[in-house]
């Protein structure tokens, strides 16, 4: 065993471990051996991604992980999953045109992306929320709000149950139909 706990030097070992931690809740264990990953194989996306989710396991460290999960995309362009998690980063950072972004490209990516619909919905609502009632932009966001939740309504992804807890949210938003 190396000082830090991991079995060895190899990346693929370090970085299967690092993955097994941070996706069981167990990110404390996970962080220095994806750090030990990032070492051994600088180029490979893979210690990026699960960095982020275990800093958000461990104390909810969202604004590490938007370092982590941009680096992760900038490497991995094509993973949906990058593009969902980096938008729910933003969101969760109030950095929510940012969220937007992201979240369109993952939906589309994958259209059928319920998951990046619901939050995409909830980002162009929170949007709306800082505008003074005159502004027109408020219309337009309430509008792509709703175009939002259409979309994960038809999504076969997406639960009932998360599109209805959308919706209920959307009322209290104040930008129900």
């Amino acid at each position: 065993r190396d000082s830090d706990g991991s079995a060895d030097k190899n990346f693929s070992d370090v970085m299967e471990l690092g993955r097994l931690y941070a996706v069981t809740a167990m990110g404390g264990k996970a962080i220095p051996l994806l750090a030990k990953a990032k070492k051994l194989e600088p180029q490979s996306p893979l210690p990026y991604k699960y960095m982020a989710i275990a800093q958000v396991d461990t104390s909810y460290r969202y604004r590490e992980a938007v370092g982590e999960m941009d680096e992760y995309v900038r490497r991995a362009p094509d993973d949906v999953f990058g593009h969902n998690f980096i938008g729910y980063l933003y969101y969760q950072t109030g950095r929510y045109d940012d969220a937007v972004g992201a979240l369109k490209r993952a939906v589309e990516m994958r259209t059928d992306n319920g998951y990046g619909w619901c939050l995409l919905a909830r980002a162009y609502a929170r949007m709306r929320r800082g505008l003074a009632p005159a502004d027109p932009s408020r219309k337009t966001l309430e509008r792509q709000a709703h175009n939002a939740l259409e979309n994960a309504r038809a999504a076969a992804s997406c639960s009932a149950g998360r599109v209805r807890r959308l919706e209920a949210w959307l009322r209290v938003q104040g930008t129900a139909r």
